[in-house]
């Protein structure tokens, strides 16, 4: 054994290290109590380990949420700017009213079509914008929309005025808008510009009604034609047999007409044919009767509720006009001008009986008015009921 002190302490045991237990306390229930709290603190210590985990977890779950809602952001910012440069975009005028009929949104070719910025529509009602029939009336169809009454989509044609100047031929569609609730919020509307669509339907059917007239009308004369005649004969036949009146119909031709021609040539000829055609078209007033150039140089006239002497009496103005015109006809044999013969019939329509009839006594009538010296009308005599 060493004699060294020091070498003694260096070689002797170490002791366990002991807390001091407070005064008066035994040494078992102090070390109990240790134990305790070191149990405790070891549970406090993984309590805050975890809690420290679930912090920077929830820090990196706040962050991806972050970049998530500044990516939706980003997808809406894009999102809306792509939808209000189609807006602004497209050729329709277009706005959106709430349910007030207050104008909420705008594109650029309607504020251009009113003639002021955007931003001065904002807020004012649609119809002190612009006028079109039912604007602002209890009829309007975005006030039905509205009300409830008829919530189908608008599509019309309307004429339409921006501004106060001028008219525009317009589609009009309109439609609804409603918040994520169902709840309405107010109407998007477009007008389409159809004017020019419209301009070329008018032009067409201008054509088609000078093409229908043109297929009616006698060109040298521009009485009606033979195809006309049949059609109204018929119309009429067949009207006036149910409400069994007279139809009456008077024929005329023109006297010695091939002798006119011989002596003073065709275009004289046609010249005589369109003055005796408006002599006739003067004495043929009312809307429903229909002078008509029936073949060559022979007219015809048909009178619906016309009866024998009526028609008799037409049939001598008509007569008397031609011979005012004076046109000199020296070839003629019934005076030193033109005459007409003329022939005149009345029938009431009735089952069983064609309307070729009435043409069949109008002619036997001319034909007895040139046998007896021309230049006269003979009323046919015939059983007038048919």
């Amino acid at each position: 054994m060493s004699t060294d002190p020091n070498e003694r302490a260096l070689t002797m045991p170490t002791r366990p290290h002991r807390e001091p237990c407070p005064d008066g306390m035994d040494p078992g229930t102090c070390a109990a109590e240790l134990h305790r709290l070191r149990s405790e603190n070891e549970d406090l210590t993984k309590k805050l380990d975890g809690a420290q985990r679930s912090v920077a977890e929830l820090n990196s779950l706040f962050e991806c949420s972050v970049a998530r809602s500044n990516a939706l952001v980003l997808d809406s910012e894009i999102s809306s700017l792509l939808l209000e440069g189609i807006f602004n975009a497209s050729h329709d005028a277009i706005w959106i009213v709430d349910r007030d009929f207050k104008i909420v949104r705008v594109n650029r070719r309607l504020a251009s079509l009113v003639g002021q910025e955007r931003q001065e529509l904002i807020g004012r009602r649609c119809h002190d914008v612009i006028t079109s029939p039912r604007c602002g009336t209890a009829d309007c169809a975005l006030k039905r929309l509205i009300d409830g009454k008829d919530r189908t989509p608008i599509l019309t044609d309307v004429e339409v005025s921006f501004g106060g100047e001028g008219t525009m031929s317009c589609i009009l569609s309109a439609s609804l808008s409603y918040d994520p609730c169902g709840e309405v919020l107010g109407i998007v509307e477009a007008f389409t510009d159809i004017t020019a669509r419209k301009q070329a339907e008018s032009a067409l059917q201008r054509a088609n009604e000078e093409l229908a007239r043109l297929s009616t009308t006698d060109g040298l004369t521009g009485l009606a034609n033979r195809r006309r005649f049949d059609e109204v004969l018929q119309t009429e036949w067949l009207k006036l047999r149910r409400e069994k009146k007279y139809l009456s119909l008077v024929m005329a031709d023109v006297d010695f007409f091939k002798r006119y021609n011989d002596t003073y040539g065709h275009q004289p000829g046609d010249l005589c044919l369109s003055s005796v055609a408006k002599a006739i078209r003067s004495q043929v007033k009312r809307p429903a009767d229909l002078a008509a150039r029936y073949g060559g140089e022979e007219f015809a006239a048909i009178l619906p509720s016309t009866d024998p002497e009526g028609a008799r009496h037409v049939a001598e103005l008509i007569r008397g006009e031609v011979e005012r015109l004076n046109l000199p006809h020296a070839a003629s044999s019934a005076a030193d001008h033109v005459t007409i013969s003329v022939g005149v019939a009345s029938l009431v329509p009735r089952d069983g009986v064609p309307p070729g009839e009435l043409i069949r006594r109008a002619d036997e009538a001319l034909y007895r008015a040139k046998k007896e010296g021309r230049n006269r009308t003979v009323l046919d005599v015939g059983d007038v009921g048919g």
